[in-house]
């Protein structure tokens, strides 16, 4: 009885994983996808971001903070997404899986950040 209860355990896992992963074409088809919109948010987001550096003097410290923040966070996705060619099948459909989520959430924060930057009385660049 204990072996069937973990071989039933046994196969639910793996067809568990099995089903989470993504195949090698939807994985590069979500890549392709999740990239070209992260080409066009820091296209959006580096004006943005020099606005912000060319007046900085005028920045209260917590959007100081926000926009240093929201520019790593841009930078790292960048670099998860350099990483994606690089990296296994299996390694690519675990990256894939996340991809578009962590994406909504960086376009969120950069799109909260350019709203507060673009509120200002700021010269334009």
């Amino acid at each position: 009885m204990k072996q069937i209860t973990v071989i039933t355990l046994f196969v639910l896992i793996a067809g568990t994983q099995a089903f989470a992963q993504l195949s090698p074409e939807k994985a590069l088809s979500t890549y392709n996808k999740v990239k070209g919109q992260y080409d066009a948010l820091v296209t959006k987001w580096k004006p943005i971001k020099d606005q912000a550096i060319a007046n900085s003097g005028t920045l209260s410290p917590e959007l100081k903070a926000s926009v240093e923040k929201v520019d790593g966070d841009v930078n790292s996705f960048g670099n998860k997404l350099n990483s994606f060619s690089s990296a296994s099948v299996a390694d690519q459909a675990a990256m894939a899986s996340t991809l578009k989520s962590d994406f909504s959430t960086l376009k969120s924060s950069v799109g909260d950040v350019s709203k507060q930057v673009s509120k200002l009385e700021l010269p334009k660049m």
